[in-house]
């Protein structure tokens, strides 16, 4: 696929809005440009803009319970990776909420805290009415507070079960984190996942200019007085593991601050470790949950549930189909942590037969002898 030049134009999509949106959900935000009250740099590197940032006004709550709602347009928001649906409430109300992939114009929605709706996609419903193995987004940290987790586009996680007052659940980062039971979600999976903006291409610095960006000064290009990188004769690499004006590490620094949210932490990849940093006191009471789920076939990208302890299990690794019985320590880690690919097992196929006919020679080098 070619890169894409200038702007991004979403001409695939056939029910996406092309006009202007609604007024009554807009906002405009005032430019600071990156300075304070007093009028000082405080932020660099913004400013210049061309345009006044208008930003719509989202429902990330879902307050208007028990009462339906109907899709009436697709849109897309310029200021963030997210499509938005427009829903129009019996009552007459309008808002902006994020996009489900499977639904359409015309579609009905809602939210409440009945199950009847619970496998509905498109509704919002408390973590507490889903059962295991589905997957939502658009996830409330706390209760009433608005949603947090899993909003961007192509983004969600996938409900494990319950434990007493939580909810466990898989975020799209592979962290296993524990949420309220009672904060909101919504069913389903986010409108299309917006591969475009990855690729896309600024191939003028105006561009960048008029969305507010001011451009950026290298620190090797600067005097030992306004960077620590600056300075030296010719060119130079700055000497040292890159740092920002004020010597703090740019790559690489830890900023997660302490163990104050370790409780709601499972399990958490780690990069230089490649395991699973986990939390064994709740994962006790994950593997005590009476939560169950239907599976009929099995790959290696599949998250292993409290309800497959004990049974075997045929994974497909895109050969053959490989067993595998399930312990208490494999709950929340991927099939791909136990089984191999096909190419790693050929490979291990072919050191195995190596090593049997060297044995072979060998044996029969000293029986010549």
């Amino acid at each position: 696929m070619p890169l894409v030049k200038k702007k991004l134009v979403y001409n695939f999509i056939n029910n996406l809005w092309r006009g202007k949106p609604i007024n009554k959900l807009m906002l405009a935000k005032i430019r600071k440009s990156g300075r304070n009250f007093t009028g000082k740099i405080t932020v660099r590197h913004l400013g210049g803009a061309a345009f006044k940032p208008q930003h719509r006004i989202i429902d990330w709550h879902g307050f208007l319970i028990d009462t339906p709602a109907i899709i009436l347009k697709l849109e897309k928001d310029y200021n963030r990776n997210l499509f938005l649906f427009v829903l129009c409430y019996a009552n007459g109300v309008l808002s902006y909420r994020p996009a489900t992939r499977n639904l359409k114009e015309f579609n009905s929605v809602i939210s409440s805290f009945s199950s009847d709706f619970s496998k509905k996609e498109g509704t919002r419903l408390p973590l507490f009415l889903l059962s295991s193995g589905q997957l939502v987004f658009n996830i409330e940290g706390v209760p009433f507070s608005g949603s947090i987790y899993s909003r961007a586009s192509g983004v969600f996680s996938q409900f494990l079960g319950n434990v007493g007052l939580f909810s466990v659940l898989k975020l799209s980062s592979g962290v296993v984190r524990l949420f309220f039971s009672a904060s909101m979600c919504t069913i389903g999976t986010p409108f299309l996942e917006n591969f475009l903006s990855k690729r896309s291409k600024k191939n003028k610095a105006g561009t960048f200019r008029l969305k507010g960006f001011r451009p950026a000064v290298r620190g090797v290009a600067m005097n030992p007085i306004d960077h620590p990188h600056g300075g030296g004769q010719g060119k130079t690499s700055g000497g040292r593991p890159s740092v920002s004006p004020w010597a703090r590490y740019t790559k690489g620094l830890r900023t997660r601050k302490g163990k104050r949210k370790w409780y709601f932490l499972v399990d958490r990849p780690v990069k230089k470790k490649k395991k699973m940093r986990s939390n064994w006191k709740i994962k006790k009471k994950l593997l005590n949950s009476s939560d169950s789920i239907k599976v009929d076939k099995l790959k290696r990208s599949d998250i292993i549930l409290p309800s497959f302890i004990g049974k075997k299990y045929y994974v497909y690794t895109g050969l053959k189909l490989n067993p595998l019985t399930i312990r208490e320590t494999m709950v929340g880690n991927s099939f791909r942590n136990y089984i191999p690919s096909s190419v790693y097992g050929k490979k291990v196929q072919r050191k195995w037969l190596n090593k049997k006919k060297k044995k072979k020679i060998q044996s029969r080098k000293g029986k010549k002898k």
